[in-house]
């Protein structure tokens, strides 16, 4: 029987296997060349058993308005396959389910713990598993890079570590939802149970200066920003400013380690390397293969059309949404009313992905009627939000803010960069932020926490 006494466990020891599950899958499919992918098959029977628990709940206590949601997503994803599988040239089904499966999954799970983390009690065990993830996932970086035996974070010559990790994106977003619910957590307990929010905090920062993405050293430096003026703005005075100051020891200590910022010396080597490809790309015949050279053409083509600076901040991102804009100016309508699916039109000479920008991904994937629903949950989301903080004052109000401004900045990173929304082994911490910033402001104050 799939009860809440019983799931609330399944669900942190399933959260606690996630660094676990993220290396096997690595290292299954790169070191032993075993093309299995253990995260994908476990993370959707997972949500598969979270789903039926969320059907329980839903009609048993006939939540009319969750019924509502589960109508309209089981909607949008039902009639997006079917206009993907009816006018979609070439569509194939598996990455089209696969994709699906992706969108879904952190939807599943934020309905999930809805019903599942009630309590302040129940937020804190959360919370102390998303940082034992932390620093476990910290130590997979750490200790196989001292020993040589690591994955690199580019393929081309920029700088960068994983550890046993494979995908310096997803890792760096993890990192910065733990880091989150690391900050979070050390500003509000005392004495000996600061201990493992200030190891988690000094782990995370460490290997993310290995990591060398923007992404892993600059969100984790707005988080501690935005959370040590919180403290100040908003007179926490039963925070120890101290904690504010050790958030600025593991930075120090990274630099001085390092040098520098390995991230910024990356991007002062991606812009060398692009000079120098767009030298080779005005004469490509002379530098690469003639299958390649059409694909070049294409895009020196749609570099026209972009800013060269966003191109420089979304790491050339921008040039895959111009070519997917144009594959949904071709589209049928229903394509434009219900989405492409998976990552636009597919070509012969091109890799099939997506553009890794989450929120357009989504515009085009799921087409005019899916990103009207997105936004009208989004907006009411922040309006629940913001009228919390509008209703508190004090620490309270400085907890809801930094927890509300810490999410927006995740859903940027997820603009920017992408790999939270559509990558099971991110949105999950997606989801655990979501939950906790809508409890928070459900339970007024977060009192002390327990180890």
């Amino acid at each position: 029987m799939l009860t809440r006494n019983k799931l609330v466990p399944i669900f942190l020891v399933f959260l606690l296997l996630q660094p676990v599950l993220d290396v096997l899958t690595n290292l299954l499919m790169n070191t032993f060349g075993i093309n299995l992918s253990l995260g994908i098959i476990v993370r959707t029977l997972v949500m598969l058993v979270f789903m039926l628990f969320v059907l329980k709940e839903v009609f048993t206590n006939k939540d009319h308005s969750l019924m509502f949601h589960i109508a309209a997503i089981t909607f949008l994803a039902a009639m997006q396959l079917i206009v993907t599988l009816l006018f979609k040239e070439g569509a194939s089904l598996g990455s089209e389910i696969t994709f699906l499966v992706k969108s879904v999954y952190p939807v599943v799970l934020i309905f999930a713990l809805f019903y599942l983390m009630r309590s302040k009690e129940e937020l804190h065990r959360l919370a102390n598993v998303v940082m034992i993830n932390g620093i476990v996932i910290s130590a997979f970086i750490l200790v196989p890079t001292w020993l040589n035996f690591s994955f690199d974070s580019y393929d081309h010559g920029l700088k960068g570590s994983l550890g046993f990790y494979s995908s310096g994106n997803e890792i760096s977003a993890v990192l910065m939802f733990a880091y989150f619910f690391s900050v979070y957590t050390l500003f509000f307990r005392k004495g000996k149970q600061t201990i493992l929010p200030f190891l988690s905090v000094f782990l995370i920062t460490w290997s993310s200066f290995y990591v060398g993405t923007k992404v892993a050293i600059g969100a984790i430096l707005v988080i501690a920003i935005l959370f040590a003026l919180a403290i100040f703005i908003f007179r926490m005075k039963e925070v120890k400013k101290t904690n504010a100051a050790f958030l600025a020891v593991p930075f120090i200590f990274s630099l001085l380690f390092f040098n520098g910022v390995p991230a910024a010396e990356n991007s002062q080597m991606a812009e060398e390397q692009q000079a120098a490809r767009n030298q080779k790309y005005e004469t490509p015949e002379l530098f690469y293969a003639a299958d390649d050279v059409a694909r070049i053409s294409e895009v020196v083509r749609l570099r026209e059309k972009v800013n060269p600076i966003i191109t420089k901040i979304v790491s050339s991102r921008d040039i895959y949404a111009i070519e997917t804009y144009e594959d949904y100016e071709r589209a049928h309508v229903m394509r434009k009313l219900f989405g492409l699916g998976y990552a636009g039109d597919y070509y012969d000479d091109v890799d099939v992905k997506i553009i890794e920008m989450d929120f357009i991904d989504y515009i085009f994937s799921f087409g005019i009627v899916g990103t009207v629903y997105f936004l009208l949950v989004f907006v009411s989301f922040l309006v629940f939000t913001v009228k919390a903080v509008f209703s508190t004052r004090g620490v309270t109000r400085g907890k809801i803010l930094y927890a509300l401004f810490a999410f927006l900045l995740a859903m940027s990173v997820s603009l920017l960069a992408g790999h939270i929304w559509f990558a099971p082994a991110v949105s999950i911490y997606l989801a655990a932020m979501v939950i906790m910033l809508y409890r928070v402001t459900q339970l007024d104050t977060m009192p002390e926490m327990k180890s």
